[in-house]
């Protein structure tokens, strides 16, 4: 895993659709904006 033990910060866009009763969640991307080396406290 290419990440793994990173810290990734991440920008999110969701797309919502609503019908005649309520929401639903039908898009989801993220792109990864920037991905550091975590620091073991």
């Amino acid at each position: 895993m290419e990440n793994a033990g990173k810290t990734v910060t991440r920008r999110y866009t969701d797309v919502w659709v609503k019908d005649t009763t309520s929401w639903h969640l039908t898009i989801r991307q993220a792109t990864n904006i920037l991905i550091t080396a975590s620091s073991n406290l």
